[in-house]
């Protein structure tokens, strides 16, 4: 099983529930049904993913991540650039591997193959949609 795969199942077995909250909350707010669902299809339509990074930092090849960016072409993780902004920890058995382990399943338990971490940009905020909170997507 995939990790999106993972998220998808889960995602499943939850969203009666998730359904339920958000109609009451809808309901709770007042905010007529038909704005709701032109709000949740916004969303769907024009929502994006914001990638935190800082470009001048220097990764573990002793590039700033731009120019591993523009070399590579590819984001990359904490455990290949081992930088953070947050808590780290790019080893296998450490507290992030261990996060990543219980969200996604344990698809990532033994390997170096991560996933890529961002937020969904819904405010168009300067600093981007989490500068101190980022979730992951991948």
């Amino acid at each position: 099983m995939t990790a999106i795969q993972h998220i998808e199942r889960l995602a499943r077995g939850r969203s009666e529930q998730a359904v339920a909250v958000i109609k009451n909350v809808q309901q709770m707010s007042n905010i007529p049904m038909h704005e709701m669902q032109l709000a949740l299809k916004q969303l769907l339509h024009c929502g994006r993913i914001a990638l935190h990074f800082h470009p001048d930092k220097i990764d573990s090849r002793g590039m700033t991540v731009a120019e591993g960016l523009l070399r590579d072409g590819q984001y990359r993780s904490q455990f290949e650039t081992h930088i953070s902004n947050g808590q780290l920890s790019p080893e296998l058995g450490g507290p992030r591997d261990h996060w990543e382990n219980q969200l996604f399943g344990h698809v990532y338990k033994g390997t170096k193959s991560r996933p890529k971490y961002g937020a969904l940009d819904l405010g168009m905020w300067q600093d981007g949609p989490a500068p101190v909170l980022v979730v992951a997507i991948y």
